[in-house]
């Protein structure tokens, strides 16, 4: 079971943007608007990342996302729930 901290029902806009917004799409300009590695402040593009499995490999495979840091343990959580139950908006 998922901590508290962890929502039970997950959308991007409301609990995954902003993880999003925190830890990937920073200053470096790595997933934020105009990136060529993908856009993830535009669900569609975080989406198509998440079908052809590049989502799932660098996150919670090889767990090298993002570069610099961690994600706490409550928004990896959270990115893990929404992706295994769909992914969905």
């Amino acid at each position: 079971k998922d901590p508290p901290c962890v929502p039970s029902s997950i959308s991007y806009q409301k609990d995954i943007k902003p993880i999003i917004t925190a830890n990937c799409a920073t200053g470096l300009g790595c997933h934020g608007a105009g990136s060529t590695n993908g856009n993830f402040y535009n669900y569609d593009q975080l989406n198509a990342a998440c079908l052809d499995g590049t989502f799932n490999k660098e996150v919670f495979i090889e767990k090298g996302m993002p570069p610099v840091g961690t994600l706490d343990s409550c928004d990896y959580l959270t990115l893990r729930r929404w992706y295994n139950n769909g992914h969905y908006n």
